[in-house]
């Protein structure tokens, strides 16, 4: 019974301990990737400082930054080593009118998450949503960051 016990609580630390390693790994690869968009964005001019970073996988895969430029505009930015896409903040919904309207559409189901992305270079917030009960898809919400559009609802089952 003991030698039993202490097999089980060799194996629960070194599962315990892989499993932090692993979280702490990753942790640090998304901090040192969100230093190497600020650095990128900030080094090009694009932006003076920079307050949010994300990343957007759709049609293309884009680092997206937000912040101040040099003459005080605040922009959202998207590039991906070849094109640079780049839209003022002024005018647009914040991420928490795109969130009321997803669950004002979509009150049955969970959001998981919203990020900024691009759609046909229009800047659109993309929120993702699973469904609750029996039924276990996702939908993919575009919604256009001028007015709160749907523009393309993709349903995963």
């Amino acid at each position: 019974m003991k030698k039993a016990f202490l097999i089980l609580a060799v194996l629960l630390s070194l599962f315990i301990g892989t499993g932090l390693t692993v979280l702490l790994k990753g942790l640090y690869q998304i901090s040192e990737k969100q230093e190497q968009i600020i650095q990128e964005v900030t080094r090009n001019q694009w932006l003076k400082s920079v307050s949010e970073v994300s990343f957007f996988a759709g049609e293309k895969a884009y680092h997206v930054a937000r912040g101040l430029d040099a003459q005080g505009i605040e922009k959202w930015i998207w590039y991906d080593g070849e094109e640079m896409y780049e839209t003022p903040v002024e005018g647009l919904i914040p991420s928490e009118k795109a969130v009321e309207k997803v669950r004002q559409l979509y009150p049955q189901m969970r959001l998981l998450r919203i990020t900024p992305g691009l759609f046909k270079q229009r800047p659109v917030w993309v929120a993702l949503l699973k469904e609750t009960g029996r039924t276990q898809g996702y939908v993919y919400l575009y919604m256009q960051m001028t007015d709160g559009a749907v523009v393309r609802e993709l349903k995963l089952r």
